[in-house]
């Protein structure tokens, strides 16, 4: 009989402390307990898609001039240096622009950089549809000039659409992801145009021409705008990791102070130097021998642009971060001849 009480005792204290632990699991999801749910949308994915799709049109519009000069020159009666500030644009306004955008991305959310990004795209592109007449390259500038503003609020977007929306596993394939955004809208920038934009003898042709590609760019970014609009929320209901679920219990809130001291740290970081310095080396020779060797044969620069921006896509869409564990280990490829005595650069590296 003492049996039986004990059991029946214990049995009623299990069941109290059950009943303990879900009334205060409920109420601490009712009471904000709900952030430390993990949970990964299948939005996500319509969310990247929006973006690639919007970038890709953004980037299009790079060297939507500059690879037909020859045509533009005699159209607008310009020269080709004015011809070449449509694409040196972009350049200029990157480094002006990208520390405010910055900031003003970090304070207000990847919503506002998503809407800002698009619709400055579109604005640019409609804006192109008043300079089909030959007086008007100056609107082609100005066109130009807000569609590169639009791009500080859109190529520096994958890193935090990858935290903010994916799992960890999952940040490296979307930072690839949308890198290939920005890098086929280069590619179809350097094919597209010289296949609507042909060289006619007849000017009104070529006007003709110019209209189908104003129009046809700003048809294209709609869907986009749209889809930004009622599908792109500021951030999901619940964060995708662990270390996004911390950063929500203790957000911290962004001023230009912490921004820029994030920002002096950035400039100290040796690896971000390096990868500076490397990336606008490759550039500038690139273009220094395209610019040299092949100004006179301007109808090879379609194949020259198509080769080097294929080639990024041929890196990025089968190899990204995580798979080729590229943190691990880098990859240099050296142009001049190597010393047989160093085994790391005349080695290739190995795979397990």
């Amino acid at each position: 009989m003492a049996n039986l009480l004990v059991k029946l005792s214990l049995a009623l204290k299990i069941l109290r402390m059950t009943e303990h632990n879900k009334s205060m699991l409920e109420k601490d999801q009712e009471g904000g307990g709900g952030a430390d749910v993990i949970k990964a949308f299948k939005r996500r994915w319509y969310i990247l898609a929006v973006y690639v799709y919007y970038s890709t049109i953004s980037c299009f519009q790079w060297v939507e001039y500059s690879i037909v000069t020859n045509i533009v020159m005699r159209y607008y009666n310009v020269s080709s240096s004015a011809v070449d500030w449509t694409g040196v644009m972009f350049m200029i306004v990157w480094p002006i622009f990208v520390f405010p955008s910055s900031f003003l991305i970090d304070k207000l959310g990847l919503r506002f950089a998503a809407l800002t990004g698009c619709f400055l795209t579109g604005i640019g592109a409609a804006t192109k549809l008043f300079s089909i007449h030959q007086g008007a390259f100056h609107i082609v500038l100005l066109g130009q000039a807000i569609v590169s503003l639009s791009q500080v609020f859109i190529l520096s977007l994958p890193p935090k659409l990858a935290v903010t929306w994916f799992k960890p596993n999952e940040v490296s394939t979307v930072c690839s992801i949308g890198v290939f955004g920005m890098q086929l809208g280069s590619a179809l920038g350097f094919l597209l145009p010289p296949m609507i934009v042909k060289d006619h003898l007849n000017l009104n042709d070529v006007g003709s021409n110019l209209k189908v590609l104003c129009w046809g760019l700003s048809i294209a970014i709609i869907p986009a705008c749209i889809g930004v609009v009622l599908y792109f929320p500021r951030m999901p209901k619940y964060p995708p990791s662990s270390a996004q679920a911390e950063e929500r219990k203790k957000p911290q809130e962004v001023t230009m102070g912490t921004f820029l001291n994030s920002l002096r740290d950035l400039l100290k970081n040796k690896g971000f130097l390096i990868h500076t310095l490397g990336y606008g080396v490759t550039f500038t020779l690139i273009l220094s021998h395209i610019n040299l060797n092949w100004s006179t044969f301007w109808a090879l620069s379609i194949q020259i642009g198509l080769l080097f921006f294929g080639t990024g896509l041929t890196l990025i869409v089968p190899n990204d971060l995580r798979r080729q564990e590229a943190f691990n280990r880098g990859k240099a490829i050296e142009f001049t001849e190597l010393p047989q005595e160093d085994p790391l650069l005349t080695k290739p590296p190995t795979r397990n």
